[in-house]
């Protein structure tokens, strides 16, 4: 511990570091990725079509089709508030977080998660203060994902009895630790 840390390193948990840092993955926009399947599924029927004249255009039609289906595989779309996790063999590749229709390499897998603005109300708390006058508490809790990272309402509210603990003590936070559910 070093002389300017004001915390006993046996009250706060040591957490490891985060191994992966966010960045965008690459894609492109979707538009020219549609077309250009769209316009090999039809070359793929053209060359079905005139399988019928000369049977080696049915392989060309097969190789065709197969490279369409698997480019459109690449399309998705991302609504505004979210955003999609790129994955290629379960290896982190990037985040995509512009909305719209975007194309990425179509092996990859894309996990939705949800980057939009979230609030918790709680009900009103009557208590007492230090000097037992009594006081009304709410709160309203806002936040935003910026990891991947997703709550319960059991754990949103144990969130916010824990804030409520901290803003509301006379001393200074001490760590809480959970040995049940807050309904039991």
């Amino acid at each position: 511990m070093s002389a300017h840390d004001s915390t006993p390193a046996g009250d706060v948990p040591e957490m490891p570091a985060p191994r992966v840092r966010e960045f965008a993955a690459h894609s492109i926009g979707g538009a020219l990725a549609l077309l250009l399947g769209l316009l090999g599924l039809l070359a793929a029927v053209v060359l079905f079509v005139a399988a019928s004249a000369s049977p080696g255009f049915a392989v060309g039609g097969v190789v065709v089709l197969i490279a369409a289906l698997i480019s459109l595989r690449g399309l998705n779309t991302v609504a505004p508030g979210e955003a999609r996790v790129v994955q290629l063999f379960g290896r982190y590749r990037g985040t995509i977080r512009q909305d719209g229709l975007r194309w990425v390499n179509p092996f990859t897998s894309r996990a939705r998660i949800s980057t939009r603005v979230r609030n918790h109300e709680t009900a009103v708390l009557k208590v007492n203060d230090a000097y037992v006058n009594p006081i009304e508490l709410a709160a309203v809790v806002v936040w935003k994902v910026r990891d991947i990272v997703e709550l319960d309402e059991e754990r949103k509210a144990a969130m916010v009895s824990n804030l409520l603990v901290v803003l509301c003590g006379d001393r200074a936070p001490q760590p809480v630790l959970n040995t049940g559910t807050l309904y039991q």
